[in-house]
C-alpha cells in the first residue's frame, strides 16, 4: 500500500510544477513553490499519525484513512485545476499530501511492529526498495499518461486544423 501511495504522491509532486509552468507560464521557482502547502501537509500527516499511534498503539484505522483521504484529495485536485488555477488553488494539494504522510507513517510503523528485531535490517531495506519502486512507478506512469494525452490532443487539434484548411476557399 505504501508503494502505491508513494507512486500517486510522487506523480503529483512531479506534475504540479509542470502544470503551473504550462498553464500560467510560471518560472520553475514559482511553480515549485506551489508544492510547499502540500509538502507541509505531508509532514504534518506523518507527525499526526505517529502521535496518534504512540498514544493509542493502533495504526490500522490510519492505514485505511490515509489512502481514502489521498484519493479524495487527488479527485478534488483533478476537478479543481482545469487550466485556470490561482495561488489559492495550491492548497488543493493538502488533503492528498496529508493522507500520504499518514499512510507512510502508519505503514512503516505497522511494518516495523510485525518484524522481528533480528530481521529488521533486511526488512527495512526491502521496505525502502518498495518505496523506490513506488517512486519510479509514479513518475513513469504519470509521464506515460501525460504523453498519451498530449499525443491524442495534438492529433485531434491537427486533424481539426487540416479539415478547416480543406474547407477554406482557395486563394488562387
Amino acid at each position: 500500500m505504501a508503494a502505491l501511495q508513494l507512486a500517486a504522491e510522487f506523480g503529483v509532486i512531479f506534475t504540479v510544477p509542470l502544470y503551473f509552468q504550462i498553464t500560467q507560464n510560471a518560472t520553475a521557482l514559482a511553480a515549485g513553490a506551489r508544492l510547499i502547502p502540500g509538502l507541509v501537509a505531508y509532514a504534518v500527516g506523518g507527525l499526526f499519525a505517529g502521535a496518534v499511534i504512540a498514544r493509542t498503539g493502533r495504526y490500522k484505522a490510519l492505514s485505511l484513512a490515509g489512502p481514502i483521504l489521498s484519493c479524495f484529495g487527488y479527485v478534488v485536485l483533478s476537478y479543481a485545476w482545469q487550466g485556470k488555477s490561482n495561488l489559492f488553488d495550491s492548497f488543493f494539494t493538502i488533503p492528498g499530501d496529508l493522507g500520504s504522510g499518514m499512510t507512510q507513517s502508519a505503514s512503516f510503523i505497522a511494518f516495523s511492529a510485525a518484524t522481528d528485531k533480528a530481521d529488521m535490517a533486511v526488512a527495512v531495506t526491502g521496505y525502502s526498495v518498495c518505496q523506490q519502486i513506488g517512486l519510479t512507478l509514479g513518475t513513469s506512469t504519470t509521464m506515460a499518461v501525460l504523453q498519451g494525452h498530449l499525443r491524442n490532443t495534438l492529433t485531434h487539434l491537427l486533424k481539426d486544423d487540416a479539415e478547416a484548411d480543406s474547407h477554406a476557399p482557395s486563394k488562387s
